[in-house]
């Protein structure tokens, strides 16, 4: 029987004896029999040797029966990686709360003391660490030069190679959408408009024809980095028409956060076009989305930009 570890779509390793196991225990406590499991998904024999461990289930079957089964994918995944998934959860959880609250200091102290942990060695979690390096190069030491080199190397497990030698097939999971947000704004940094630019276009046309909350934020973020760049670019028609589309995806989904700073890019955008109707229109928006979330106002005036200024049409001091 072959060894029952197999490179995932992420290039990590996933143990799919644990995984099959544990599918194996759900479905036994849902009442859920082989036959019933495989029904419209697999043949039951197959299924059979997959929860038996002689055979491993491509990614897709897997998706398949966690759907089945009501179990995030996610979860059950990252369960199998760690030695310790509390314990590691809680520290990814940590680091998540210091980029939200713009403490890198202690982000970064966070991100070496996690650095000698085993769990934090290997797939997902070494991922998310290398990540978290390019962020504080990024955020704190405004190296993107530096922080470009962390995020390629935490993106470069989804070019490894699968079990058999060839190219495992790879699709964005949400946290490399959001790595990949950074890499286009480290490149934008570096002057690399155009590839910036089409990193934010492919991660907005490519998102899943269903999906949640999480994604959505992901999407909007790209929308305010896609929609800046193209004002900082001088493209104001290219940033009123994605920071619109950006709007009404916020409101189609419930997804608030973002709107404000979209609103607020498309009153700086009506500004540069002299339109001050529509530009006083979008500031109260801005306004009032940053109230609604309880958030600070970097944004004060249609004249005085929290986004650096248009070359072409400078805002008044």
């Amino acid at each position: 029987m072959r060894d029952q570890t197999f490179s995932n779509l992420n290039g990590h390793y996933i143990n799919f004896q644990q995984l099959t196991q544990k599918l194996k225990e759900i479905a036994h406590e849902k009442g859920m029999t082989q036959s019933e499991l495989a029904e419209g998904i697999t043949p039951r024999e197959h299924l059979n040797k997959i929860l038996n461990g002689k055979r491993n289930p491509s990614l897709i079957l897997l998706y398949q029966l966690c759907n089945k089964l009501n179990v995030d994918i996610r979860l059950l995944i990252e369960q199998g990686y760690y030695v310790n998934y509390e314990q590691t959860s809680n520290y990814i959880h940590r680091m998540k709360q210091c980029i939200t609250q713009g403490n890198f200091d202690r982000l970064e102290e966070l991100v070496n003391f996690c650095s000698t942990i085993d769990d934090f060695k290997n797939g997902i979690a070494k991922q998310f660490l290398t990540y978290q390096k390019g962020i504080i190069q990024l955020k704190k030491y405004h190296n993107p030069s530096q922080a470009l080199e962390y995020i390629e190397e935490s993106l470069s497990t989804a070019f490894q190679k699968g079990y058999e030698g060839s190219s495992s097939s790879h699709f964005l999971t949400l946290e490399e959408k959001n790595i990949n947000i950074d890499k286009a704004i480290c490149l934008f940094q570096l002057g690399d408009t155009e590839q910036a630019i089409n990193i934010l276009v492919s991660i907005i046309n490519n998102r899943l024809a269903i999906y949640e909350n999480t994604e959505t934020y992901h999407l909007l973020r790209a929308h305010f980095y896609l929609a800046k760049f193209y004002l900082e670019t001088q493209q104001i028609n290219s940033c009123l028409e994605v920071a619109k589309k950006g709007i009404d995806l916020a409101h189609c989904k419930f997804v608030y956060i973002y709107v404000g700073d979209l609103h607020a890019l498309t009153s700086l955008a009506f500004h540069a076009l002299q339109n001050d109707k529509e530009a006083n229109f979008h500031y109260n928006k801005a306004q009032d989305f940053y109230r609604l979330l309880g958030s600070s106002q970097p944004f004060k005036s249609p004249k005085r930009d929290f986004i650096s200024p248009i070359k072409k049409d400078p805002s008044p001091k």
